[in-house]
């Protein structure tokens, strides 16, 4: 099931990306496009950014740097998420050692 989640995400970032790539104006992301990202980052953070960032990066930079600053405050988000219960409960375990 993860596969297949990963590739409908990847999919997803290739036509968005794809969609927009023929612009004229780099006026930054709308607010559905910011949401698409968000939730495909949900899934995929890294590959959505990479994806999106390099499919806009010359012709439409604006847009390119705003997707790269969402996905990277979604996966640092993630890690906090995933992390922070880690080290709490490792630390809860040691202390009760």
């Amino acid at each position: 099931m993860k596969y297949v989640i990963f590739f409908v995400t990847m999919i997803w970032a290739y036509l968005l990306m794809n969609s927009r790539r023929n612009d004229s104006s780099d006026q930054g992301l709308t607010f559905v496009e910011i949401i698409q990202i968000v939730i495909m980052s949900i899934f995929t953070p890294l590959f959505t950014g990479l994806i999106l960032y390099y499919g806009w990066k010359k012709n439409l930079p604006k847009k390119a740097s705003q997707t790269a600053i969402i996905t990277a405050i979604v996966c640092f988000v993630e890690i906090a998420i995933f992390a922070i219960p880690v080290v709490l409960y490792s630390a809860h375990r040691a202390a009760t050692s």
